[in-house]
């Protein structure tokens, strides 16, 4: 039976309508049903425009051109930045949380031998650091979206303040960033993940990390020299200097405050 209202918006209809004239909702609407759930999924993700396997595709081949494009006003064609940045955050906290990564050793295993120091306050001392360890795992698996969604505005900050002559404000840059951040993070579950898991308890675990910052230092300069659009090899060092500035930066700072703290506690500076 044609409804003679928008069930969404309660607008009158007529019986030519098939879409709701003011909100745009379809007129029939079949009862939820797996199916339903299913198709809309499927929808979701693989739709050309606005899906997420599209702009996988473009960040990976042209990420300057996608936040060039969508800052231009190519809305529809792309899956929303902040969207795709929250998604992929809420993937890597998942697996964080699920694989521990991050954590390098199997702590366990050294509690285990450290109990066989002889000497007490030896052993004390390093079961405190093993203790201290766990902990800061445990706070980059729990927090470590938080770290992401402040690093990235920070990012941005400081892309605009070198590119502060270009025709984007910070938002604009804010907006690039998010989407070179989100497909940082596909790299880290598709390839890295994998790597650490394998590799946890292994001397060659930290080449994963190596290699990431690697990839991450090398793509944001791509991105950029894209997204600013002028060429030249002085415009795309330029970025690169910027990008391996940031990239390793925050690697050193981050990791300099969780080894002091494993090493010492912040007990002392608090």
């Amino acid at each position: 039976m044609q409804p003679t209202a928008c069930l969404n918006c309660a607008a009158n209809l007529n019986t030519s309508n098939k879409y709701c004239p003011q909100c745009g909702q379809k007129v029939h609407l079949h009862r939820l049903n797996l199916a339903h759930i299913g198709h809309e999924a499927v929808h979701f993700i693989t739709h050309a425009d606005k899906g997420i396997f599209y702009l996988l595709k473009m960040l990976a081949t042209k990420p300057g051109q996608v936040a060039r494009e969508y800052i231009a006003g190519k809305r529809i064609k792309y899956f929303s930045p902040l969207n795709f940045f929250l998604l992929m955050v809420g993937l890597f906290v998942f697996a964080l949380t699920t694989f521990h990564p991050l954590e390098g050793v199997n702590l366990k295993k050294a509690k285990e031998q450290v109990q066989q120091v002889p000497d007490v306050v030896k052993r004390e001392r390093m079961l405190k650091k093993l203790d201290r360890a766990e902990d800061a795992s445990h706070f980059m698996a729990k927090y470590s979206n938080y770290i992401n969604m402040a690093i990235t505005p920070l990012y941005a900050f400081i892309f605009f303040m070198f590119y502060r002559r270009s025709r984007y404000n910070y938002t604009e840059h804010l907006v690039a960033n998010l989407y070179f951040a989100g497909f940082g993070v596909v790299i880290f579950l598709v390839v890295i993940l994998p790597y650490l898991i394998l590799t946890k308890d292994s001397p060659h675990y930290l080449y994963g990390i190596y290699a990431f910052l690697v990839f991450e230092a090398l793509y944001r300069a791509v991105a950029y020299y894209q997204f600013i659009n002028k060429r030249g090899w002085k415009h795309f060092l330029y970025a690169f200097l910027i990008s391996s500035l940031l990239v390793y930066g925050w690697y050193l700072a981050s990791t300099f405050l969780v080894s002091y703290y494993i090493s010492h506690g912040f007990e002392g500076i608090l």
